[in-house]
């Protein structure tokens, strides 16, 4: 419970973080038509960021995207939020595909919506396939009309494999202690017949008990104090012909 609050803290810290990152880009941009060129610092900031970063005019159409961004989707389209529909994602809880004016980009330019990591699978321009947490903010003039957007893109492919490889291994062995603890304990067996008693009371072989509740297998044979028990008879009659033909 613990570690689930910590989780949610910290993520409502980085979304803290990021809508402050993206205010301050914004704050930025908001009186240029032509930001890069206007800008040398944002221009140099841009280049330099770990994350993917597009830039949308008053029209909804990108005329910037950074190399980050780029490098994320393996290329760029400078298109208009018509054409948001190349920009080929999906829902990563539920699969389903994001529609143009759905993104994240499109709600910002559109309805003024603040996006923060939302999880999508996207298939990028060369045809391979990512993982991303993809945010969006509306640029908006001093008397409050959006005059465009601003998108961040975060890789977390390697991360979320990363993730999942440990999930499975965590399954792996709670799987393996769960058959472990399966013969673990008291169990009731007979002291005469030695059957054992299953949790709805019926009484079975030992073999049959153990090769249901593991993963372990029986072949047969007979220990020497048994096979003198069963064929006594004929061990002593073999006896007394050798002691004869002696």
């Amino acid at each position: 419970m613990e570690d689930q609050t910590k989780k949610i803290h910290d993520l409502t810290v980085e979304a803290e973080e990021l809508k402050a990152k993206l205010s301050e880009i914004a704050d930025s941009l908001r009186h240029s038509q032509d930001p890069l060129s206007d800008n040398e610092v944002l221009r140099k900031m841009l280049l330099l960021l770990p994350v993917g970063v597009w830039i949308m005019n008053s029209e909804g159409r990108i005329i910037h995207g950074n190399p980050a961004g780029q490098q994320i989707w393996a290329g760029a389209r400078y298109i208009g939020k018509e054409q948001f529909g190349e920009y080929k994602g999906w829902w990563a809880g539920t699969g389903k595909l994001i529609a143009a004016e759905e993104w994240a980009a499109s709600r910002a330019i559109t309805k003024g919506e603040v996006s923060l990591k939302e999880e999508i699978d996207i298939e990028c321009f060369d045809g391979t396939r990512k993982t991303i947490l993809n945010s969006a903010m509306p640029i908006k003039d001093a008397g409050g009309a959006i005059i465009g957007a601003i998108i961040v893109n975060e890789d977390i492919t390697e991360l979320k494999k990363a993730h999942e490889e440990q999930k499975k291994l965590n399954d792996e062995l709670a799987e393996a202690l769960n058959k472990v603890k399966l013969l673990s304990g008291f169990l009731p067996i007979c002291a005469n017949c030695k059957k054992i008693r299953d949790d709805s009371g019926y009484w079975n072989q030992i073999e049959k008990y153990i090769s249901e509740h593991s993963e372990a297998a029986f072949t047969h044979s007979i220990c020497p104090d048994c096979y003198e028990k069963l064929y006594s008879k004929e061990i002593e009659e073999i006896r007394k012909g050798k002691k004869k033909g002696a």
